[in-house]
């Protein structure tokens, strides 16, 4: 259990200043948390799961699609350089 001497050196240490009335508060909320957290302490031993669902890949099919003419993407293009198509400067 957290006392009043606890959660003023808590206060202390976040640079924070308190009435007596807030650190009866905080006091009061601090231990509430505590007590929230022995929940945990008679749980049973589980394994552990590193994912809440049953992750998989699901990878589509590969499907052969018509070809690009060159020159329909050279004329599409809003970039582009004599005959190539200008891509962004990388370095």
């Amino acid at each position: 259990m957290i006392d009043q001497k606890t959660t003023e050196h808590i206060a202390e240490l976040a640079r924070i200043k308190l009435t007596e009335k807030e650190k009866e508060e905080f006091t009061r909320e601090l231990n509430e948390i505590l007590k929230a957290f022995e929940v945990l302490d008679t749980a049973e031993k589980a394994e552990p799961a590193y994912h809440p669902i049953d992750i998989r890949n699901r990878m589509r099919e590969d499907k052969e699609s018509g070809e690009c003419k060159y020159k329909e993407l050279l004329e599409s293009s809003t970039q582009k350089e004599n005959t190539h198509i200008k891509g962004p400067r990388i370095i």
